[in-house]
């Protein structure tokens, strides 16, 4: 019981119009033969989070649209906060939340920064970690210290980026994210 984060990578090109610009699956399905297919898969998916992941995940909708996981923390609740701040809107329901390669850039700019002055000893780190990337409050979300379990997530967090903002998606390498969590 807790807070579980995912960060899900989509591979190939179905979700890239021409331009190389992601195409939000709804837009992409939208008149499409596979959109009733989409729609059973995505709800199943849905449905087992919503349910508190009751019974056996389905797994088809991991291999229905190419799905890996890229990404998962346990209790990193001031990751967790960032993205509903910077992705999910302030919306905390658990959804999946498509991940834009920028927005990855600010978080793993944000990490580096909270890193940069742990290291250095900084003064006032507790109120720049307050401003940069605060603990978030949940229904056992983790412990709220700034200690080393807090910057051992956030090292975690930038293992987790650096590869995908050293490899970004390209026409000839797309791919897409998507954010989701579970409490």
């Amino acid at each position: 019981m807790g807070l579980d984060m995912y960060l899900y990578r989509r591979n190939g090109k179905m979700s890239w119009g021409e331009d190389g610009v992601y195409i939000p699956d709804e837009e992409l399905y939208e008149g499409n033969a596979l959109k009733p297919q989409y729609e059973a898969m995505r709800d199943a998916r849905d449905a087992w989070f919503h349910n508190g992941s009751v019974g056996p995940e389905p797994k088809a909708y991991y291999y229905q649209t190419d799905v890996e996981e890229v990404g998962y923390w346990r209790k990193a609740n001031q990751i967790h906060g960032w993205f509903v701040t910077h992705c999910q809107d302030g919306l905390d329901e658990c959804q999946f939340t498509p991940v834009h390669h920028e927005q990855l850039k600010g978080l793993y700019d944000a990490c580096v920064e909270i890193i940069g002055h742990w290291e250095a000893g900084s003064e006032g780190l507790k109120e720049i970690v307050m401003e940069v990337l605060p603990p978030t409050g949940g229904f056992f979300f983790g412990g709220y210290d700034i200690d080393e379990y807090y910057f051992r997530d956030i090292r975690q967090t930038i293992d987790i980026l650096e590869p995908l903002l050293s490899n970004p998606p390209t026409p000839s390498n797309p791919y897409c994210l998507a954010y989701t969590s579970s409490w």
